[in-house]
């Protein structure tokens, strides 16, 4: 359970910080 959590969170920063350099 905490893995998936982990996994999820890393996604989403990663997405995140995308989101950012594009901008």
């Amino acid at each position: 359970m905490l893995l998936i959590y982990f996994v999820i969170l890393h996604s989403r920063s990663q997405f995140s910080c995308k989101d950012s350099s594009t901008e």
